[in-house]
């Protein structure tokens, strides 16, 4: 089974959507993740993943989670289809079977210290993957 992580800043407001003919509930988070490194221009390039949540985690995400919140999410692939109405190009999304938040609040200051977060959310990412990776059991085949 094929597992991805994504740990992030969510880049949006949080908005279930319901399906009439199913009840299922959905929300696609965007997630910014910075790379571990500069490029020539001296900034970090950044990675914008979408982040499906159902149900439950759709539910937590819309009374939790708001833009600004550091969170962890983990999944597999969904791919994209591309629509001719949309004209979005194709590509994947994570559908996250568990996520959690790593901060409840943005940082109330005009100008937050990027270290200082990163550096909080990085010890927030250790426990929160020891506590989903704890829960992970084996397939035997």
């Amino acid at each position: 089974m094929l597992y991805m992580f994504v740990v992030g800043k969510i880049t949006n407001d949080v908005i279930v959507k319901t399906d009439e003919e199913t009840g299922d509930r959905t929300a696609v988070l965007r997630v910014v993740s910075l790379r571990d490194y500069k490029n020539r221009g001296g900034e970090y390039p950044a990675d914008f993943i979408s982040v499906k949540v159902r149900n439950k985690n759709a539910d937590y995400c819309a009374k939790y989670a708001s833009k600004g919140n550091w969170i962890i999410a983990r999944g597999d692939f969904e791919t994209v289809i591309v629509d001719e109405e949309t004209r979005r190009r194709p590509g994947f999304m994570v559908k996250a079977e568990r996520v959690k938040l790593l901060s409840l609040h943005p940082k109330e200051k005009e100008t937050p210290d990027l270290a200082e977060q990163e550096a909080e959310a990085a010890k927030a990412v250790g426990q929160a993957l020891t506590e989903i990776l704890s829960s992970v059991e084996p397939e035997v085949a």
